[in-house]
């Protein structure tokens, strides 16, 4: 087992107060995979996000801040989740090819 320590409040909540940058959810995860039996939740739960906001930031990991932006309810996150596909369709740069054809399903299925 591993040296690290399971955080004492889930990783979205210390992402969005800025107490765990958006590289520390690796460890989180590790976290989660070493917990072994002691651990009864999703993934997504222990990460403190629901399962569709797990799936956002499991398409293109850049989508972190969409999700906390949403849950401060500025805006929905299919209407975040949206527009950021649609600046990476203008943009059609080759590295974002993964996550322009992994959204295009996305976001048609979780139009409001």
């Amino acid at each position: 087992m591993s040296d690290i320590e399971l955080p004492t409040a889930p990783f979205i909540e210390l992402y969005a107060e800025g107490r765990a940058s958006r590289d520390e959810i690796h460890d989180a995860i590790e976290a989660w995979h070493e917990s072994g039996d002691k651990e009864t939740r999703s993934l997504a739960a222990f990460l403190g996000m629901t399962e569709v906001e797990f799936s956002v930031w499991a398409m293109d990991h850049r989508m972190l801040p969409l999700v906390v932006a949403a849950r401060r309810g500025v805006a929905s996150l299919y209407d975040r989740v949206g527009a950021y596909f649609d600046e990476l369709r203008e943009a059609n740069r080759w590295q974002h090819r993964a996550a322009i054809h992994t959204l295009s399903y996305w976001v048609p299925r979780h139009q409001p």
